[in-house]
């Protein structure tokens, strides 16, 4: 994605950027939530479940720093599908 911005786009998305911590536990996204905003990891381990039809909950994954969410469901403007809560 980065290569496909100037200099100066990186600048504006950089200069609106917001820290944000989460205790362990915390759910960041809920499940057929909207989301306001694009999470890019910097510390700590991030949980992506989903609850399936019969209402057990399953990990897909386990994000950790690097990886990003968020952006899928903002832009579609569709709830989220996955809950995602720090570890």
């Amino acid at each position: 994605m980065a290569g496909l911005l100037t200099y100066e786009e990186l600048e504006q998305i950089a200069a609106r950027a917001v820290y944000a911590h989460f205790d362990s536990g915390h759910v960041i996204l809920a499940e057929g939530a909207m989301s306001d905003a694009f999470y890019i990891i910097v510390g700590g381990l991030v949980e992506a479940a989903i609850t399936l039809p019969d209402r057990t909950r399953t990990v897909t994954e386990v994000l950790e720093p690097g990886s990003h969410f968020g952006i899928t469901t903002m832009l579609a403007n569709e709830p989220s599908f996955l809950e995602l809560h720090a570890q």
